[in-house]
């Protein structure tokens, strides 16, 4: 925010189903983008904040395994993940390489309590 602006650290949010949904259009014969250039556009900041990482309860893809395991060999500075999967879950639906680096590079934090977007 505003702290990160004043110190001169360039943040970037980014989220992760509109980010894929994105990066998947670039495949298509007419969009004049590279994939490698929005993954490379995408890690290109200070620090990366990849909100709302996977779905519960999705079935694995290799694609979606393959754009992560991009994304993430792509990022030199530090990043914050959040997600609603346990690493567990991260390895079963992104694969066992992507929730290794995740482990390695994250401090795991588990926040209990309620969906404050499900409430009221």
């Amino acid at each position: 925010g505003e702290e990160a602006e004043r110190i001169g650290l360039g943040v970037r949010w980014l989220a992760w189903g509109p980010w894929l949904a994105e990066l998947k259009r670039t495949f298509a014969t007419d969009d004049p983008r590279d994939p490698h250039h929005v993954i490379a556009d995408a890690a290109r900041c200070d620090l990366l904040i990849l909100d709302d990482l996977d779905t519960k309860n999705a079935e694995p893809n290799p694609w979606r395994s393959e754009m992560a395991q991009a994304l993430l060999d792509a990022i030199t500075g530090p990043i914050v993940v959040t997600t609603m999967l346990t690493p567990e879950e991260i390895g079963r639906q992104l694969g066992e390489h992507v929730e290794s680096r995740l482990s390695g590079a994250c401090l795991m934090e588990y926040l209990e309590g309620a969906d404050l977007r499900r409430a009221a």
